[in-house]
């Protein structure tokens, strides 16, 4: 129960860091803190996942030493890590648009919502499928994996347009790294808050 609930706060302070992040970003460059956030992100979990080397946190996060292998994870786990690539920016993207004011405000955050949810029936599923078949190894790296790719597409890009349109202050930067730590926390817990066989 205490897990479900720090994954209710946790989801409920990514709108809140979003909604920073939108406070200090000017309508034409929204895109581009979308970038950033997801930019952060992908950092964040790229910092844990060099931290799960370490065999007390591996130990930790229920990661076994022969599981430290992201092609298997990405193999037993790839249609929900597809799922995590597509909701998690377009989730972020909705609720940067949805802080602006007009008669979109109620859809945008209407299909945020949306997108948050099938972000956390994602990482459910990874939980439960995991479950069903009875493997040994954890679905964290999966999470990891989910949130990983989205600097590629989208980081590069937001922190190119923000620095050409002189918009990148470091107010900006501080809350869409807040932003963006915030998505990956809520992701993690979320993982931690699906009971599984053994509890």
């Amino acid at each position: 129960m205490i897990r479900v609930l720090l994954s209710v706060l946790a989801w409920a302070g990514v709108p809140a860091a979003v909604f920073g992040t939108a406070s200090v970003v000017s309508a034409e460059n929204t895109n581009s803190a979308m970038g950033v956030i997801m930019a952060a992100t992908s950092v964040t979990a790229l910092l844990f996942l060099m931290a799960l080397r370490h065999p007390r946190l591996r130990e930790r996060a229920d990661v076994p030493v022969g599981e430290f292998v992201l092609s298997t994870n990405w193999t037993m786990y790839r249609e929900e890590i597809i799922r995590l690539w597509i909701y998690i920016p377009i989730g972020v993207l909705m609720l940067l648009w949805a802080f602006g004011d007009g008669l979109l405000v109620p859809l945008y955050t209407a299909a945020a919502a949306l997108c948050l949810f099938k972000t956390v029936r994602a990482i459910r599923a990874m939980r439960h499928r995991n479950t069903w078949i009875g493997a040994v190894h954890r679905p964290v790296l999966g999470v990891v994996l989910g949130c990983l790719p989205t600097a590629a597409v989208f980081g590069l890009f937001g922190l190119v347009l923000m620095a050409v349109s002189s918009a990148l202050t470091w107010q900006v930067v501080l809350r869409c790294a807040i932003a963006g730590v915030a998505v990956f926390v809520a992701a993690l817990t979320t993982l931690w808050a699906v009971p599984t066989a053994k509890d």
